[in-house]
């Protein structure tokens, strides 16, 4: 078993606080990809590109099953492959989907690093916060645009920010600054690259995942959804407080803040992007 494999076996089904789902949070992330607050990117593309279903579909990191039942529930595609590292989590998403009476999924273990699908096989390829644990996106990146028929979607929802070793002063200063103004009370940890090191595969070589898709595949939107405030500033804050109601008058002044820092141009690279593409080729 590998280090990455353990760490997320013993993990599967947690379903900690993420930076994103807390309700202001997700709207704002939904209307910066989508337009709309109530619209999540996996609706739009159903509604842009699925209306009739698509025959198969891959996906690569799939955890505990959450995406894949999605996609079949919206009839994105007929048939899902899906693949994860974790045997726990694998089986945690195989159990999910026959309580919850969903088919059409065909759930197993994998190293998602060595993945070689069967080329001209599916019909969209989806990864879901996972392309990020890659180690050479490049490679993966090229299998998969093999494996698509010509005309099949990449879609890609993801982490895109610097590597674990990256990560500057620079990337956290607006993080620090609203950190310190906010009540101590709220304050889990001092703001820092928000790298979990249990996890060797965590951000390994995400800085190369746009350029190794724009570099393979034709763009038909990508959109960043940036992050670069929320992400490492939240990481920093208790989730649970966060989540409670008396709390979202603060969220929204997070989320204000980040749209006013954005808009001004003090970030210039985004740390999460959906970018929906297709082989040309």
């Amino acid at each position: 078993m590998t280090e990455a494999a353990r760490f997320w076996d013993e993990r599967a089904g947690e379903a900690p606080v993420y930076w994103a789902s807390l309700p202001d949070v997700r709207e704002y992330v939904n209307t910066t990809v989508c337009g709309l607050p109530w619209l999540f990117p996996t609706h739009a593309f159903k509604s842009l590109h699925a209306l009739r279903p698509l025959r198969k579909a891959l996906s690569i990191g799939c955890g505990t099953g959450a995406l894949e039942r999605e996609i079949r529930f919206l009839r994105i595609a007929e048939e899902v492959d899906a693949f994860d590292v974790s045997a726990e989590s694998i089986r945690i998403a195989v159990e999910e989907a026959r309580s919850q009476g969903v088919d059409g999924l065909r759930y197993a273990v994998a190293d998602c690093d060595r993945l070689a699908p069967p080329a001209g096989t599916y019909d969209a390829v989806f990864f879901h916060q996972s392309l990020h644990h890659i180690s050479d996106p490049d490679a993966l990146l090229e299998r998969v645009r093999l494996a698509l028929r010509p005309g099949g979607f990449l879609y890609v929802d993801e982490y895109v920010g610097p590597s674990r070793d990256e990560w500057t002063d620079e990337h956290l200063e607006a993080a620090r600054r609203v950190f310190h103004g906010l009540d101590p009370a709220l304050r889990l940890t001092e703001v820092a690259a928000p790298v979990d090191a249990r996890d060797p595969s965590e951000m390994i070589r995400s800085s190369r995942i746009l350029p190794a898709i724009r570099s393979r595949f034709e763009i038909l939107y990508e959109r960043p959804y940036w992050g670069n405030l929320l992400f490492p500033l939240i990481c920093a804050l208790r989730g649970e407080a966060l989540s409670r109601p008396e709390n979202r008058p603060l969220v929204r002044g997070l989320v204000e803040e980040e749209q006013r820092l954005t808009a001004g141009g003090f970030f210039t690279e985004p740390l999460f992007a959906v970018v929906v593409a297709i082989r040309s080729r």
